[in-house]
């Protein structure tokens, strides 16, 4: 059976949930027909039709309710396919069947807790070829990323702990373009007011200024005077931080809008 029969092949919700269950159990009995056309479906990159859109919920579904069936060895390469997606790529429906599927791998199995926490922290920031998608889908993304954080938080008690080390391990280097720095911190400092922040403290928040201090080292003097960097940086009134982030961020002053941020968070959180 080809990938293009099982395009064609009509099923109801419920026979594709067998076939998947029958499919995972198959394929470690190397029986892979079926399972292969499911990494398949699931690995595809290229824009969708609104059928194999279907088809690709569907399927995410039916993984859902077959995760007790996922053998982290035997499936490897449909869970490097399902952890390979990005949420950036995807409309809302694929987004809800993809994270609710992580949220049962994580749940179901330890082993998995860590591939699904990296998968959702690389997905704070949209990839190299879609950077600019605009602030509604940015919402629509990071929503949905720190709700399941927070979903898989209440099912794995040690979430927080585990995601810590994930954060701080997944930075951004210093010599990456600032917008993805920028929009990287908006996301540690979303994560401190949260889950993270109420059981494991500000340690998402110190390594940010660790970064913020690695990076500002890095600025000549030349930069410094180029940039006019010498303006009264520290003269921003409290109110002028109720604008939203986006708004702050203009004519390359991310470093100066992380500052910013940070003071934001800490006013909220009463440190200052």
């Amino acid at each position: 059976m080809g990938l293009s029969n099982m395009d064609e092949l009509s099923f109801t919700d419920s026979e594709l949930d067998n076939h998947v269950r029958n499919a995972l159990k198959a394929a470690i009995q190397g029986d892979c027909d079926f399972y292969n056309q499911l990494v398949a479906v699931i690995h595809r990159k290229e824009a969708l039709v609104t059928e194999e859109v279907a088809l690709l919920v569907t399927c995410l579904k039916a993984m859902t309710g077959a995760v007790s069936c996922v053998h982290i060895v035997h499936h490897r390469s449909l869970l490097a396919a399902i952890l390979s997606m990005s949420l950036w790529d995807y409309g809302t429906d694929v987004m809800d069947a993809l994270v609710e599927l992580l949220i049962s791998l994580a749940s179901s199995n330890g082993d998995y807790v860590d591939l699904c926490l990296e998968m959702l922290v690389m997905n704070f920031m949209p990839p190299p070829a879609h950077s600019a998608r605009g602030l509604s889908k940015k919402i629509q993304v990071l929503d949905r990323v720190h709700s399941t954080l927070e979903d898989i938080s209440n099912l794995v008690p040690l979430t927080p702990l585990r995601l810590q080390k994930i954060v701080r391990d997944k930075m951004p280097h210093i010599y990456m373009k600032e917008h993805v720095i920028m929009i990287y911190a908006e996301n540690i400092l979303r994560l401190e007011s949260g889950v993270m922040g109420e059981l494991v403290g500000s340690t998402g928040l110190v390594a940010l200024m660790d970064k913020l201090i690695e990076f500002d080292v890095e600025i000549s003097w030349e930069d410094i005077v180029q940039d006019d960097f010498h303006k009264d940086m520290f003269d921003i009134e409290l109110e002028d931080l109720e604008n939203p982030v986006d708004d702050i961020v203009q004519d390359g002053d991310e470093v100066i809008s992380m500052f910013i941020l940070i003071s934001r968070m800490l006013t909220a959180c009463s440190f200052l």
